[in-house]
This record gives structure tokens, C-alpha cells and sequence, in this order.
């Protein structure tokens, strides 16, 4: 773990649930940042929107410490924010904000849940 790491017990977390079978941190890539943040971090964690915050933060340091700025820049776009807030609204309204999102990237408009 390196120093730009803010929150240790998060980035565990983090860690544990993005590269379970203890795979390297450059194995993540930035279609799984989108996925994690966009639809499993709203809808599969148990986590109020502040620790999602909180979440999405530390997250942003764990594969920018690597040079992995696309990951990165994933979890700190107005993208990101925007369906997290919509997840917060309701269910419909985030399942809508996600797939647009994924519809418009070109690294995850293939791969999302419907």
C-alpha cells in the first residue's frame, strides 16, 4: 500500500472486493472502475452515500498510484458523481443514470448489466 493511500481500512475493502483473488492492482481495468463505481458500489454495498464518497476517493488513489490515471480519473468525474447521486434518488433513476453512462463510454458500453 503506498502513502497516498488516505484511508487504509477502505482501501482493504476496496482491495477485497475489486481483485479478490489477491491479482494485482494494474489486472483492474477502468471498464471494472466504471462498473464498481456506476452499479456494484451503489447497488451491491451496504454503504450511505457519504462512505460512497468516501469510497470512490480512496479508489481514485489506488490505481493513480500505479500510473493508472484513466482508473482514476473514473472514480473523480462529474459522471460518477452524477449516477451515484441518482442511485441515491431511487432505484429507477439509477439503473437510467448507469446506463447511460455505460452507453457512452467506450470502455463499458459492451459489457453492463441490464
Amino acid at each position: 500500500m503506498t502513502g497516498l493511500v488516505a484511508d487504509e481500512a477502505m482501501a482493504q475493502r476496496l482491495l477485497g472486493w475489486l481483485v479478490p483473488d489477491g491479482d494485482p492492482l494494474v489486472a483492474l481495468s477502468a471498464a471494472e472502475v466504471e462498473r464498481f463505481c456506476w452499479y456494484e458500489l451503489p447497488r451491491k454495498w451496504d454503504a450511505y452515500a457519504c462512505e460512497q464518497r468516501r469510497a470512490v476517493a480512496v479508489l481514485a488513489d489506488l490505481p493513480a498510484g500505479i500510473g493508472r490515471v484513466r482508473a482514476a480519473a473514473v472514480c473523480t468525474s462529474a459522471t460518477t458523481t452524477q449516477v451515484l447521486a441518482a442511485w441515491q434518488r431511487s432505484g429507477e433513476a439509477g439503473f437510467a443514470a448507469y446506463r447511460k453512462a455505460a452507453a457512452a463510454s467506450p470502455t463499458t458500453r459492451r459489457t453492463y448489466p441490464s
